[in-house]
């Protein structure tokens, strides 16, 4: 249950992708449901190593519950007050910045975020986490590698915000950042 709690505090659209590979798990759609993201967690994997496959009928309730909570989150819209902070935040950031980093925790809430942002921000936006490099080119997110990313950021013309997972921290770094928000914790860093 933490693993779920801490992507509803990331993003519903974190926790709702969450639930609907729970779904296709219980129903026996999909293997045990979880993503690298989740199976970081330790308390996942404690009721990972005590889940016995063969019970799946047992499942029935759960099945009902995920489904009316998916249900729920689906019902609140694409109105998200985080992205519409973040939105806010932004404009206030550029009007004295170039370039921004914004560190989210899960892979489902970069994704998520990415799609609003694009929206505002078009081919300004890219991406990187353990999928590697990601940009916008107009029709569709491409695949680039990581110094083709570092070099769009620090020119900051093509690349003015750059999405990242917390676990690519480490790999992204680099004096060329002026500034960093971290989404989850809603802290902005100052570089």
């Amino acid at each position: 249950m933490t693993v779920y709690r801490r992507r509803l505090t990331s993003s519903f659209y974190a926790v709702q992708q969450s639930l609907k590979r729970r779904l296709a798990f219980l129903r026996g759609q999909a293997g045990l449901g979880l993503v690298e993201d989740d199976l970081e967690q330790e308390e996942l994997s404690l009721d990972v190593d005590e889940l016995d496959l063969a019970d799946r009928a047992l499942f029935h309730e759960e099945i009902e519950y995920v489904e009316d909570f998916v249900h729920a989150l689906g019902a609140l819209g694409g109105n998200d007050s985080k992205v519409e902070q973040l939105l806010k935040d932004l404009r206030q950031i550029f009007r004295q910045r170039d370039t921004v980093i914004v560190f989210t925790q899960y892979t489902d809430t970069m994704d998520f975020l990415r799609e609003q942002l694009r929206q505002s921000y078009g081919t300004q936006v890219a991406c990187y986490s353990g999928r590697g490099g990601e940009r916008w080119d107009g029709v569709m997110w491409v695949p680039v590698t990581k110094e083709e990313i570092k070099n769009a950021f620090r020119e900051g013309k093509a690349v003015k915000i750059l999405l990242c997972t917390e676990a690519a921290r480490p790999r992204v770094g680099g004096r060329s950042r002026r500034l960093v928000v971290t989404r989850n914790l809603k802290k902005v860093l100052r570089a």
